[in-house]
C-alpha cells in the first residue's frame, strides 16, 4: 500500500516533465525547420544572356556571362557566342544559334561542355526596357558605326561613353555584327557588365525572366551579384 502511494505521489510531476518535453521537442522541429526554409541554398554555376532582335527579326544572344558563386559571391566568365559550334542537321555553326533551336536550356548545354550544367537566365528586349526605366545602358564603342533599323538610323561614335535607351541598345547590338573581332568582343564583355549591373541594381522580378531557377534560387543569385559588386 505505501509503494503504491509513493508511486502515485511522483506520477504528476513524471507527466508534467513529459509535457514540457514534449512541447519543446515541437517548437524545436516547428521553428527549426522553418528557419532552414528561410535560408536557400542559391546556384553555384548561372548563365546569363541578353537576347536580341538582329536587322533580320531573328532572337540571338548577344551578350552573355557565366557566373560562379563562391563563398556567396559571383565570379564571371564571359562566353565567347561566336566561338564554333556545329548544330546537328543544319548549316549554321556558331554558338549562339543553339538559342534558337533549344532555347536557354539548350544553350546552357552547349556552354557547358564537359563541366556542370549551369542554370540559365535569358534576358529579352522587354527586360531590358524593365530594366532601363529611367536608367540608361552605358557603354562606349572602339569603333564609329551607323546603323539603320528599317525605321530610324543610328550613330554611334567611339571613345566616348554613351548612355542608351532601349532601342539604342538593340541598335547598338546590330551593329556590332560589322565591327572588328576585338572590337566585337569588347562590345560584348562590356555589354555583359552593363546588363548584370541593371539586373542586380533593379531587381526585375522573377515572373518576367526566362529561368530554370526557382523564385528563391533567383533571389539569393541576384543577392550574391550584389555583394560581388555586379
Amino acid at each position: 500500500m505505501s509503494s503504491y502511494k509513493k508511486k502515485s505521489k511522483w506520477l504528476p510531476g513524471v507527466l508534467v516533465l513529459l509535457l514540457l518535453l514534449g512541447i519543446a521537442t515541437f517548437a524545436a522541429l516547428r521553428f527549426g525547420i522553418e528557419g532552414l526554409a528561410l535560408a536557400p541554398t542559391g546556384p553555384d554555376n548561372v548563365l546569363v544572356v541578353l537576347a536580341l532582335p538582329g536587322e533580320d527579326g531573328v532572337i540571338l544572344p548577344r551578350v552573355a556571362k557565366q557566373y560562379r558563386v563562391i563563398d556567396q559571391k559571383a565570379y564571371e566568365e564571359p562566353i565567347d557566342l561566336t566561338r564554333s559550334h556545329a548544330i546537328p542537321g543544319t548549316s549554321f555553326s556558331q554558338l549562339r544559334d543553339v538559342y534558337s533551336f533549344e532555347g536557354g536550356r539548350g544553350l546552357a548545354r552547349a556552354v557547358s561542355r564537359s563541366m556542370p550544367l549551369p542554370a540559365y537566365i535569358v534576358l529579352t528586349v522587354d527586360d531590358l526596357q524593365t530594366l532601363l526605366g529611367e536608367e540608361r545602358f552605358t557603354i562606349e564603342t572602339p569603333e564609329h558605326m551607323d546603323v539603320y533599323d528599317g525605321v530610324q538610323l543610328y550613330t554611334f561614335r567611339p571613345g566616348q561613353e554613351m548612355a542608351l535607351d532601349a532601342s539604342q541598345t538593340v541598335a547598338l547590338f546590330m551593329g556590332v555584327e560589322y565591327l572588328s573581332e576585338p572590337s566585337r568582343q569588347t562590345v560584348a564583355f562590356d555589354g555583359g557588365r552593363e546588363v548584370i549591373r541593371l539586373l542586380s541594381a533593379e531587381r526585375l522580378d522573377y515572373s518576367l525572366v526566362e529561368t530554370d531557377l526557382s523564385p528563391e534560387e533567383y533571389e539569393v543569385f541576384l543577392q550574391n551579384l550584389v555583394a560581388s559588386g555586379n
